[in-house]
């Protein structure tokens, strides 16, 4: 895994320090399944157990070894062990190996990967290019829309849980940590999850790139994975988001969970999105725009970025802003000995919060968008409802409770905000049209019926599957 420049302390800074047998001097002599996967040191830990370096001594491989007590409060390994059978090989998905009892825990065996996202955004000096974000735009959207057609929600999309390959895979991305996962389409009933809205004990996923609507206890879907990727986005541009330095800071995690909710509900996309590209602000609308059972489109999502980096000049090569620079053969990968870690497979999570980019890392010639330490409590001139309501502000749900179509073009946005009232949306939508993406009905009605159809045999596999596990709804 290459580096553009000298490697953190999480991570080793020459490439002798790597390979084959990076963590062989710290076997512990404890192997599981016959013998066939041996452990290493820990390199991590976090509210569902341990994750061990290992050996897969049949084919030579290391490997991730996540372990979990079989009297866990609130067990995750057996659910997320299930999943990845129901989601098999797909790129950005790690593969698992294998998965049982030993000794009285549940232990699951995964891919090693490389650092998160959380990771290199920290190492990047807390801002990333736009040639390396749209990149990872789209790899986070085709892993999205690929669970999505299984007929599944991750419900806690964020930096730390995506995390890069090593080796020959170093630049691709792939999500892991599927313990808040969710069917959305019920086999019982043929349907899509109902609308609800639940009593507020927590709310589901992270509190930083959690949608609105996971703050108001209302049953989330796909829109909500939409609405976590745009903030996730903005985040990577911006260097930090508005409600990350609340002032005077919250005293419990409930008063901090709190408001923030009520900073994403109040806060303009005007404002949030002020000096990025007009692509990142055409997502996040379109993930407010949507109705509860909609079927986002994917490809003008996909098409948003696109055509920015087309505006821009941007070629998207697989070069990204830590592996510029980097001499042929420079592999770096991790060797983490603390338990600083808030993903399930990353080597460390260095907690990015507060952390404002300086440009002392930032090359000559990449543009830097946004203000990352911009964090000013905004105006509450505009409010989003869930969508039982109509009658909101400019940050909305347009769509009726109950209604469903397979997806959204600009150009029905851009009249479902109109027939709503929304005044102050047509500069918005005017940046829409210059990326040159508005109208475009028929090919979104096309997708959807694609869309459909791909999904109906992952749809037919899910029935099969065990019934599913409740999972911890106050993680952080």
């Amino acid at each position: 895994f290459g580096l553009a420049r000298a490697a953190p302390d999480w991570l080793p800074c020459a490439p002798s320090d790597c390979g084959p047998n990076l963590c062989s001097r710290a076997m512990l002599g404890i192997s599981i399944n016959d013998g066939r996967f041996e452990f290493g040191k820990k390199i991590g830990s976090g509210s569902f157990g341990s994750v061990y370096y290992g050996l897969d001594t049949q084919h030579d491989a290391e490997v991730a070894i996540k372990v979990e007590a079989s009297n866990a409060k609130s067990p995750q390994l057996e659910y997320e062990s299930r999943l990845y059978k129901v989601l098999g090989s797909c790129r950005g998905l790690p593969t698992l190996h294998w998965y049982g009892q030993e000794s009285g825990c549940s232990v699951m065996v995964l891919d090693l990967l490389g650092p998160s996202l959380q990771d290199l955004h920290a190492y990047c000096n807390g801002r990333f290019s736009l040639k390396t974000v749209i990149q990872l735009g789209h790899q986070v959207l085709d892993i999205i829309q690929y669970l999505h057609s299984c007929c599944f929600l991750h419900r806690d999309l964020k930096p730390a849980n995506f995390l890069v390959g090593r080796g020959d895979n170093a630049t691709q991305v792939h999500l892991i940590d599927f313990g808040l996962a969710k069917r959305f389409y019920s086999s019982k009933i043929g349907a899509h999850i109902p609308y609800r809205q639940r009593k507020m004990r927590g709310i589901i996923g992270s509190a930083r790139y959690a949608s609105v609507n996971a703050h108001r206890g209302i049953e989330l879907s796909r829109r909500d994975d939409v609405e976590s990727l745009a903030y996730m986005l903005i985040s990577f541009m911006r260097g930090t988001l508005p409600w990350q330095h609340i002032d005077p800071p919250p005293e419990t995690k409930e008063q901090k969970n709190l408001q923030i909710g009520l900073l994403k509900a109040e806060i303009r996309w005007e404002e949030l999105c002020a000096g990025l590209p007009a692509c990142f602000s055409a997502i996040l609308m379109c993930a407010y725009c949507l109705d509860f059972e909609e079927t986002p489109d994917y490809k003008m999502l996909h098409k948003f970025l696109t055509t920015t980096a087309e505006r821009e000049a941007i070629a998207c090569d697989g070069e990204f802003d830590w592996t510029q620079g980097c001499q042929d053969g420079e592999v770096v990968q991790h060797c983490e000995e603390d338990d600083r870690l808030s993903c399930n497979l990353s080597q460390v999570s260095i907690d990015s919060a507060g952390v404002v980019g300086d440009q002392s890392g930032v090359k000559p010639g990449v543009k830097v968008y946004g203000d990352a330490t911009s964090g000013s409590v905004p105006s509450a001139d505009g409010t989003r409802s869930g969508s039982s309501n109509r009658t909101v502000g400019p940050l909305m749900r347009v769509a009726t409770k109950g209604t469903t179509a397979d997806s959204t073009s600009a150009a029905t946005l851009m009249r479902a905000m109109q027939s709503a009232g929304v005044s102050d949306g047509t500069s918005f939508w005017q940046s829409v049209k210059k990326l040159g993406v508005a109208g475009e009905e028929e090919e979104g009605a096309s997708d959807g019926a694609q869309q459909r159809a791909s999904s109906q045999g992952a749809r037919e596999k899910v029935a099969k599957e065990p019934k599913e596990e409740q999972a911890s709804e106050a993680k952080q």
